[in-house]
C-alpha cells in the first residue's frame, strides 16, 4: 500500500493474463497485483470457452464461485446500508488502511461512466482514497479492458 498524509492506495493489475468476466476479473487485479499472483493463475484456474467466443474461467461451464479463491483472497460481506452516508468515506479509508479492497456495486449513472438517463448498476473495485479531497480511486472493467476512475464521494 502506497500512503502518505493525502492517499492511500492498494496495488491492482490493470493488465490481467487473460481478461474475463468482471466477477473473476476484480478478483485476478488484487492476485496479480502480488508476487505470486502470476503462478496462483497459473497453479489455480482454468478456462473455458461459450459458443460465442467469450472465455471465462471456471470448471464445467459455470465461472468459479468466490470460495474458489479462498487461498488467495481472504473475503467478507457486509450490508452497506449498515453506514452511515455521512461516515461512508471514514468506512473507506478505514478499510483501505486495513490493506481491504472494496468490490461493491454502484450506480454508473453518477459516476460520469453511464452515457444513459436510467440508472445503470455495475461491480466497481475501490482500492485507494485521497483522504484531503475525499475522492475514491477505483477500477471498473468495461468492454473487456479495465479502466482507472477517480470520483469525490
Amino acid at each position: 500500500m502506497t500512503e502518505n498524509s493525502k492517499q492511500l492506495k492498494l496495488p491492482i493489475c490493470t493488465t490481467p493474463l487473460i481478461c474475463s468476466e468482471c466477477w473473476t476479473y476484480y478478483k485476478l487485479a488484487i492476485i496479480q497485483a502480488y508476487e505470486y499472483g502470476e503462478e496462483w493463475v497459473a497453479l489455480n484456474m482454468n478456462c473455458f470457452y461459450e459458443a460465442n467466443g467469450n472465455l471465462f474461467f471456471g470448471k464445467d461451464g459455470k465461472i468459479y464461485p468466490v470460495d474458489h479463491f479462498i487461498s488467495a483472497i481472504e473475503s467478507k460481506c457486509f450490508d452497506c446500508q449498515d453506514i452511515d452516508e455521512e461516515h461512508i468515506i471514514d468506512f473507506i479509508i478505514s478499510e483501505i488502511d486495513k490493506g481491504h479492497y472494496i468490490l461493491t456495486y454502484a450506480n454508473f449513472r453518477y459516476l460520469g461512466d453511464s452515457p444513459n438517463k436510467e440508472p445503470w448498476y455495475h461491480e466497481l473495485l475501490i482500492h485507494g482514497v485521497r483522504q484531503s479531497t475525499k475522492r475514491i480511486l477505483f477500477a471498473i472493467e468495461h468492454s473487456w479492458n479495465f479502466l482507472r476512475r477517480n470520483r469525490r464521494v
